[in-house]
């Protein structure tokens, strides 16, 4: 829910890793342009547009 810079997108990965939520297990970056991109701990990246 916070505004990152793209150098700390490492960090935020990594919070998969360091924090288990089982009703958020993922976590998102999206861009004012309307994509969206979710990672799971799994490896499941999931990519979305809105149109």
């Amino acid at each position: 829910m916070d505004d990152y810079a793209a150098y700390l997108l490492p960090m935020l990965v990594a919070e998969l890793d360091a924090y288990e939520d089982d009703e958020h297990p993922d976590i998102a970056v999206s861009h004012e342009s309307g994509w969206t991109l979710s990672a799971y701990p799994s490896g499941l990246l999931i990519g979305l547009t809105r149109t």
